[in-house]
């Protein structure tokens, strides 16, 4: 309900950056496929949300998230509060999953700001190729918190992070290629709630 699609470089056209796969899904008989683009792009659906939620998504793409070719900051999802831009970000950045906020970045491994990739353990969370990843997170913009889970794993979790305590209204999902990593995304199965969701 209330879905809208925001693209920087399709005029908010949804039918230049996305359809609907009947081939590829993970539940039901269909999923969204964001369609590649060769250069930065912002093809994103967004839908509302509350300051306090959680999210569960089913996410796949055609090309791995982390590991060495994944250094470049892309984002998979924003969560987002009136006048912001890039919101908070489930992103690729320093070859793992991590999240963003205003370019202060925190890894899966553990680290804030890692200054590049690891080069030793923990290397933080990646994602496989060509497979179906639930990705589940919990935000409180009224106390700056947030947790992110990658197959039923808990990734990151922080607390009372000043940038992060926002009036959230919605939660953005696609793919926002900052640097040129041209991939196919798709997801399917998007829920948000009060509560955690679960993977199922």
């Amino acid at each position: 309900m209330g879905a809208t699609y925001l693209s920087a470089n399709d005029n908010n056209d949804a039918s230049k950056g996305l359809t609907f796969d009947k081939t590829v899904f993970h539940g039901g008989a269909q999923s969204v496929e964001i369609l590649k683009v060769a250069s930065y792009s912002q093809r994103e659906i967004v839908v509302p949300a509350a300051p306090t939620f959680w999210f569960r998504a089913y996410l796949r793409t055609d090309v791995a998230v982390g590991g060495a070719s994944g250094d470049k900051h892309n984002a998979f999802f924003e969560v987002a509060w009136a006048g912001s831009d890039k919101g908070l970000e489930i992103v690729e950045e320093n070859c793992e999953l991590g999240m963003n906020i205003m370019d202060y970045r925190y890894g899966s491994n553990g680290t804030m700001n890692q200054p590049g990739c690891p080069t030793s353990a923990p290397l933080g969370a990646q994602l496989a190729e060509n497979a179906w990843h639930c990705i589940e997170g919990y935000f409180d913009g009224t106390k700056g918190d947030f947790r992110l889970f990658a197959d039923d794993q808990e990734v990151i979790t922080q607390a009372g992070v000043a940038s992060a305590k926002q009036e959230f209204n919605a939660l953005r999902f696609g793919y926002r290629e900052y640097n040129e990593r041209q991939r196919t995304v798709w997801y399917d199965d998007v829920v948000t709630g009060p509560t955690r969701i679960g993977c199922q």
